[in-house]
């Protein structure tokens, strides 16, 4: 489990609406104290899966390695529920399966710090030369190209720096999500959303 303080939160810049509100929910911070930890999975329950992604970059000191794993697998996790919405343009073999396992067995110690980088750039050459593409060749729909780039955008994501990974690969996937399903885009995305919560909350409880 990994845990976050009131004066960590408050340090980190936490949105005062959402920092106040969790304060009023164990009755006050000095009643409660400003380094009294606090479960990520209790911020989760109290604020939901935005606030308690963005509490990843004020963890406790020594969890930090802790947290660094679980972020990335947590991004690994929501970059592949959507990468099945890209489709490789001709002419480009990457796919977001390779970007996604370097970064996962990078949060394993099972890959380098180069083979990282060099699957994100390969990641981002993708993601141009999927934009020129596009450009040129007519997809379905615009609708169609967005679930793709942010697809493709939860991928990088997930190599990037842990500690916002999970945040931002979340925001990507649930903007794929609500892309690839026009109409009922915004039922998607709740469902992406809903989806997220469970991961996380499962991958705290481990």
């Amino acid at each position: 489990m990994l845990h976050t303080t009131l004066r960590l939160a408050r340090q980190e810049g936490a949105c005062k609406p959402s920092y106040r509100k969790f304060a009023a929910s164990v009755g006050g911070v000095d009643n409660y104290g400003e380094d009294t930890p606090i479960p990520l999975s209790q911020v989760l329950e109290v604020l939901g899966l935005r606030d308690a992604l963005w509490c990843l970059r004020a963890v406790l000191p020594e969890e930090e390695a802790a947290r660094d794993r679980l972020a990335r697998l947590l991004a690994c996790a929501f970059a592949e529920h959507v990468a099945p919405f890209w489709v490789a343009p001709i002419g480009i073999d990457w796919q977001p399966g390779d970007t996604i396992s370097v970064a996962r067995r990078y949060a394993l110690g099972q890959a380098t710090k180069e083979e990282l980088a060099s699957a994100r750039a390969e990641a981002l050459a993708a993601w141009h030369s999927a934009r020129v593409a596009r450009g040129t060749i007519q997809v379905a729909s615009a609708s169609a190209w967005t679930a793709e780039a942010d697809a493709i955008d939860a991928a990088i994501f997930a190599a990037g720096d842990a500690e916002g990974a999970a945040y931002v690969a979340a925001e990507a996937s649930g903007e794929a999500a609500f892309s690839a399903f026009g109409a009922a885009g915004y039922a998607a995305m709740a469902a992406e959303r809903q989806w997220q919560h469970e991961q996380f909350a499962a991958m705290l409880a481990a």
